[in-house]
Formats: C-alpha cells, sequence, structure tokens
C-alpha cells in the first residue's frame, strides 16, 4: 500500500484585518509561490484544514470573497485535492453551536470539500485519526465522549489547551489539561497562531504574519505521513513586519542607509531609535525609507518615559506583551489572564481598523 503524503494547514484567518487588500497581496504570495507549489510538486491530493479559515464569525466581505475563491478554492479543485476542513472557533456564527457556519455556506458548491461540525473518526490509509473541530456547548459532550473512547492515536483538530502561549510571552490559562490527550501519540491542533510543541502535543501555528506580535516568529504549514506521529514544517519566507533599530552615534550615513532594504516594500516597519544625535542623518535616513514604499511607518524614539528602572517600558517590545507585562505586575485581585484575552482581542480589531 502507498503511504500519501498530506498536508496540514489550519488558522488562514482569511479575510484578517478588516479584509485588507494588503494583507490578501500578501497572503496570495504564499499560496501562489510557496504552498500550491509544493503540493504539486510532490503530488499531494489531499489536506486537512484545521480550523479558522475564515477570520470573521458574522459576515464575509464579497471582494474578499473573490479573492480566495481565485488563489485558493479554485486551485483546489481544479488540481483535484481533496480538503478535511474542521470548524475553528472563527468559522461560526453562534458561540454556542456550529449550525450556522461561513464555510458550510460558501463552500457547498465544492465536491471536494468535507466539512466536520463535531469530533468525527476518519481513516487514512489504514491509520484512524480523530478529527476535533471547535468544541461548543453543542457537540461538547459527543466529542469528549469520542476523544476519551476512540482507539485512533493521532488526533488533529482546533483545541483550546492550558499551558501553551498564543504568542510568544503570553501562555494560554483556559481550556482543557494537556493530561485529557496523553493516550494520543500525536495531537496537531490548530488555535494558537504561534507555533510551539510539547511532549505529544503540538499547536501548528498560522501560515503567515497577522499582527505586528507575529514578527520573526515561523510561519508555514506541514505535512504527515499516516505511517508516522511526526508532522513537517515547511516554513513560509514571507515576512509582513519588520523593526529597524537606528542608531547614528559614531555611525556614518552610509551605514545606516545600509539598514534599508526592498523587504520593506509593502511591508509594515517599525524604526526603533536608540541614539538620534544628527537630524540630518535621520530625515534622510527616513526618506530613504519612505521612499522603497512600505505599507506603514512607526516611530518609537522614546525611551526615557520613567527615571524608575522598574518601571521603565521598553519600546522595543510589542504593544500587547507590554499591556501584559504591566497588567502582571498590577498588586490587585482580579482575573488577569481574562483581562489580557479581552485586552489582545481589543489590540487585534484596532490593529485591523488601522488601514
Amino acid at each position: 500500500m502507498v503511504i500519501k503524503n498530506r498536508a496540514v494547514i489550519c488558522d488562514q484567518h482569511l479575510g484578517a484585518r478588516s479584509d485588507s487588500p494588503i494583507f490578501l497581496d500578501y497572503f496570495q504570495r504564499f499560496y501562489d509561490n510557496i504552498f500550491f507549489p509544493y503540493l504539486l510538486e510532490n503530488k499531494i491530493t489531499e489536506i486537512i484544514s484545521a480550523g479558522d479559515l475564515f477570520d470573521r464569525r458574522k459576515f464575509v466581505n464579497f471582494v474578499t470573497l473573490q479573492r480566495v475563491r481565485q488563489m485558493f478554492f479554485e486551485p483546489l479543485q481544479k488540481h483535484k485535492i481533496k480538503v478535511h476542513c474542521l470548524l475553528g472557533n472563527h468559522d461560526t456564527y453562534f458561540k454556542n453551536t456550529s449550525n450556522v457556519n461561513s464555510v458550510q455556506e460558501i463552500l457547498g458548491q465544492y465536491s471536494n470539500w468535507t466539512i466536520y461540525d463535531t469530533a468525527t473518526e476518519l481513516t487514512f490509509d489504514k491509520t484512524k485519526v480523530l478529527l476535533v473541530p471547535w468544541m461548543n456547548d453543542e457537540n461538547y459532550d459527543e466529542s469528549l465522549k469520542l476523544i476519551k473512547s476512540t482507539t485512533a492515536k493521532i488526533l488533529m483538530g482546533h483545541l483550546e489547551i492550558k499551558g501553551f502561549p498564543m504568542a510568544r510571552g503570553g501562555i494560554k490559562s483556559e481550556g482543557f489539561e494537556p493530561g485529557v490527550f496523553k493516550k494520543f501519540k500525536a495531537v496537531a491542533s490548530g488555535h494558537l497562531h504561534h507555533k510551539s510543541d510539547e511532549k505529544n502535543i503540538h499547536f501548528l501555528g498560522s501560515p503567515y504574519e497577522i499582527k505586528f506580535d507575529d514578527m520573526n516568529d515561523p510561519r508555514g504549514f506541514h505535512t504527515w505521513k499516516s505511517d508516522t506521529y511526526k508532522f513537517e514544517f515547511h516554513e513560509n519566507p514571507y515576512r509582513m513586519f519588520y523593526k529597524i533599530y537606528y542608531d547614528d552615534k559614531d555611525k556614518s550615513l552610509d551605514f545606516l542607509m545600509k539598514k534599508i532594504s526592498t523587504k520593506f516594500t509593502g511591508a509594515y516597519v517599525k524604526v526603533v531609535v536608540m541614539n538620534r544625535s544628527n537630524p540630518i542623518y535621520f530625515d534622510k535616513f527616513i526618506e530613504k525609507l519612505f521612499s522603497i514604499g512600505p505599507v506603514d511607518v512607526k516611530i518609537d524614539d522614546d525611551l526615557r518615559l520613567c527615571e524608575d528602572e522598574e518601571m521603565r517600558i521598553d519600546l522595543t517590545e510589542d504593544t500587547f506583551t507590554v499591556l501584559c507585562k504591566y497588567i502582571d505586575n498590577l498588586e490587585i485581585d482580579f482575573n488577569k489572564d481574562m483581562t489580557k484575552e479581552e485586552i489582545k482581542t481589543l489590540h487585534q480589531e484596532a490593529l485591523g481598523m488601522e488601514r
């Protein structure tokens, strides 16, 4: 029997950043130049989509839908690639049921898609796998019962598990205890955008950067063969967010200008000013940076907010990280993890409104 190689992708969040055409262009580069060429070159005819195909729970923008159809749905159909699609929390309209979801409403016309709204056992090349979409009030009991009773050694899902980083620096405090899944040889899950591994549990991460916190965080997709418990990572080389550290102390203008690269074209750039002793150099530096066409440039040059070393904010860190540290340092009794989750949501919404 031939053991097929399959691709696993999750947290695509198509339509992210308020349906930004800039991000749609960025996503399309990944699909056109990385994802589909790999599938075709390696004769992959089956993929597992582990949740959060779309970004918005309540609606889909028609321009986004057209772009997504052209860059993702139609190539899959054209090349006869079968998709096993698990619903994620961003795919369902209601939080307590999967009855109404964007995936089934939009993809019903595509015969190569199978959509899973509750836990299901499948067999891939004689290997039993348990698929577990996002669990809500409606499917929770049935899904948990199957998690406990299945003889499958591999689980793929869109899970909420304690102790794993949501992003670099933030640990998930809600969800299942990892021990619930100790019987499985491998658990591969979407939901958390940061790729991480701990014992048998693997959060696969998003295929691309979506917010500034994702900068330099490896992104991509995975492949899996049913005779193994390993998921091979294939990194996406394209980036959207960059930081430049500007320091003109004892530096020539030519040295500073070499920090500027064409990779910043169409990207978000933050300039962190360590020393700005020569205003003319700085003006020329910023002028050249804008000339290559970044989407957005933010200049961060206030590094001395407070003389108290313990209270000083490191402005080279991302906004969400700074806020989380501030919350952790508050000496009052409240649910800090829940507050950080709320702030994360508000922060992401604010980022989406920037453009």
